[in-house]
C-alpha cells in the first residue's frame, strides 16, 4: 500500500497489537438525515446542533436514536449528509419582480436540491441578489451580474427554510409568491425501513473529508456490503492516517449475517478496517415514546472515543467490560452473547467480524476488537492499528521539519532526539515493551553513516529504521521511515 503525503516514507513490517494514542477522536459519517446541507461535513458535537443542522427525529428514521445516543456520550463527528441519487428537484420560474420561496420536504423528509432559475422580463435590472438561509446559518449570499440573466441556476439544500430573490440593487422584503410553497418531489434520503443504503452515493462522498485532518474514524450509516461499501477501506488505507469502521446489515438474522459475512471476500491484510455485528440495538427514544431499534455504529464510535479519552487509558482496545460498554441501550434483536447464538458468533469472530451484544454480567457491550487483517499478527488487533496511525502523525511534522534537508548530519540527530520522548510514552503506556531506532543519529559526518548509503544521501534520501514490540509478543513491528528533499512517502506492509 502507497500512500503520498508531503514528506517521509513509512514502511511498516509486521513481525508480531499495539494500541492508540488518540487524544481526542472526531468520527467521519456518512448518513441520511431529515434536512440539512449535503456539500460538505459538518461538525456536530452536540444534540442541539444537530437538530438544528440535520433535523430532529422523524417517524421511521432508525438512525436519529443511535446518532444522539452517541452525541450524547461525548462523541464528535463530521455529519456528510447522504441525499439519494435520483431525488427530484424542485423548480421554479421567477419573474420581474421580488418573489419568497419556502421549501419545505417531501412527506416526512427533505430530499435533493432545490433550483431556481430566472428568465429575466425586464432589461432594466442590472443585478439580482439571492439570499439562502438555513435556520440560523447563512449559507449562500451570492450576487449575479446581468451577463449571467440569461442562465442563473441556484442550487441550495432542501433544508433551505426561507429563498429570496430580489431584482435592483438592494435587496427587499418580498412581496409576492409565485403560488404555494415548493415541496420537493419524490426521492428518498435512503432506505429508511432499510439498513443498507445507497451505498454506491456514500462512497462518491469520501473525497468531502480530504481535507480533514483531525479526522481520526470514518463510517457509512448502513449495511456494510463489500461491493457496496469496499471504497471505504482503500479510502482509509489509501489516507493511511484514519480507520474504518463498519456494520453489517442489523436487520440480518444471525444465519443470514454469518452467509453475508463469508461472502465478503475482504482482502487479507486489511488492518484499516474493523467490521461489527450483534443486530438492531434496542433502546427506549424519547422522542418517539417507546422502544426502538437501531444501527449500532454510532454507539461503536462513542465506544472509541470513550476508550481512548474518559476511560484513562489511551492504550487500550475499544472494546470489553469497561470500554466497550454501551449505555442507555435495552438489548439486541438478537443477542450473540447468549448460549443459543454463541455457534454464529464463534463463526462471526472466525471471519474477523466483532461481535457486539448483551453480557449476562457487564450488560450491552462491544466484546471484539479485531481488524480484518487476519494474518495473525499483531496488526489483528483494533490497537495496534490505531497506534500505529497516531505514530505517523507525530512523526510526519518532524520529519518534514528537521529533515527538509536530508544530507545534513545535525538534523539526523535533531530529529531522534524529538522521536525519543514519543517512543518513550508509548513505552509508559504499556503500548509496547521495548523499541530500538537505527537512524545513523550518531554519526556528525555522512561519511560516517552505515545505515545510509553515500549514494542515497548525495541523491538528497535519508530512512530511519524504528523497531517497535507490542507489550506480550517476542517479535517486533518494523517501521520504516524514508525522507527525501523533493517529497515524503508512506509505505506500509502488514
Amino acid at each position: 500500500m502507497l500512500t503520498q503525503l508531503p514528506s517521509a516514507t513509512y514502511t511498516e513490517l509486521d513481525q508480531s497489537t499495539v494500541p492508540p494514542a488518540q487524544l481526542s477522536d472526531y468520527h467521519g459519517l456518512i448518513t441520511p438525515t431529515l434536512f440539512g446541507p449535503s456539500d460538505q461535513p459538518y461538525l456536530i458535537t452536540t444534540v442541539d446542533a444537530f437538530n438544528a443542522q440535520f433535523g430532529a427525529n422523524g417517524a421511521g428514521n432508525p438512525f436519529y436514536a443511535s446518532i444522539k445516543r452517541a452525541l450524547a456520550r461525548g462523541a464528535a463527528f463530521y455529519i456528510q449528509r447522504l441525499v439519494a441519487t435520483g431525488a427530484t428537484e424542485a423548480t421554479v420560474v421567477l419573474g420581474a419582480s421580488e418573489v419568497s420561496v419556502t421549501a419545505k420536504w417531501a412527506g416526512t423528509y427533505a430530499n435533493g436540491n432545490l433550483s431556481v432559475q430566472y428568465t429575466p422580463i425586464s432589461v432594466g435590472i442590472t443585478e439580482v441578489i439571492l439570499a439562502v438561509n438555513y435556520g440560523p446559518n447563512s449559507l449562500l449570499n451570492e450576487i449575479w451580474t446581468a451577463a449571467t440573466y440569461t442562465a442563473l441556476v441556484a442550487v441550495v439544500n432542501a433544508n433551505s427554510k426561507l429563498v429570496t430573490m430580489s431584482l435592483g440593487t438592494t435587496p427587499t422584503e418580498p412581496v409576492s409568491s409565485v403560488g404555494a410553497p415548493i415541496y420537493l418531489a419524490a426521492g428518498s434520503d435512503g432506505a429508511f425501513s432499510s439498513p443498507t443504503l445507497r451505498a454506491t452515493a456514500a462512497n462518491a462522498l469520501l473525497p468531502n473529508f480530504n481535507n480533514l485532518t483531525n479526522l481520526t474514524t470514518i463510517g457509512i450509516l448502513g449495511g456494510y456490503t463489500a461491493g457496496d461499501h469496499s471504497n471505504i477501506l482503500a479510502y482509509a488505507s489509501g489516507r493511511g492516517d484514519v480507520f474504518a469502521i463498519g456494520e453489517l446489515d442489523p436487520s440480518l438474522t444471525p444465519a443470514n449475517a454469518l452467509t453475508a459475512a463469508a461472502a465478503l471476500a475482504i482482502p487479507v491484510g486489511s488492518s484499516y478496517l474493523a467490521l461489527y455485528w450483534g443486530s438492531y440495538i434496542q433502546a427506549w427514544s424519547p422522542d418517539d415514546g417507546a422502544t426502538v431499534s437501531t444501527p449500532a455504529l454510532p454507539d461503536i464510535m462513542a465506544v472509541y472515543s470513550y476508550s481512548d479519552t474518559a476511560a484513562g487509558n489511551q492504550y487500550e482496545a475499544p472494546a470489553g467490560s469497561t470500554r466497550g460498554l454501551i449505555p442507555n441501550v435495552s438489548g439486541f434483536a438478537y443477542n450473540m452473547m447468549s448460549q443459543a447464538n454463541s455457534p454464529d458468533a464463534n463463526a462471526l469472530v472466525a471471519l474477523g467480524i466483532n461481535i457486539i451484544g448483551l453480557h449476562k454480567t457487564y450488560g450491552p457491550v462491544v466484546w471484539g476488537a479485531g481488524t480484518m487483517n487476519q494474518k495473525n499478527s499483531a496488526m489483528d488487533a483494533i490497537n495496534v492499528r490505531r497506534m500505529m496511525i497516531w505514530l505517523r502523525d507525530q512523526l510526519q511534522p518532524i520529519y518534514d521539519g528537521e529533515l527538509f534537508e536530508p544530507m545534513n548530519p545535525q538534523s539526523w540527530l535533531t530529529a531522534y532526539n524529538q522521536i525519543k520522548p514519543i517512543l518513550q510514552q508509548l513505552v509508559s503506556g504499556q503500548a509496547i515493551s521495548q523499541w530500538s531506532y537505527i537512524g545513523d543519529q550518531n554519526a556528525s559526518t555522512i561519511a560516517g553513516a552505515t545505515y545510509n548509503t553515500a549514494a542515497n544521501l548525495a541523491n538528497g534520501q535519508y530512512k530511519a529504521l524504528i523497531n517497535l514490540w507490542p507489550t506480550g509478543y517476542i517479535s517486533s513491528i518494523q517501521f520504516t521511515a524514508e525522507v527525501n528533499n523533493l517529497l515524503s512517502l508512506f509505505q506500509s506492509s502488514n
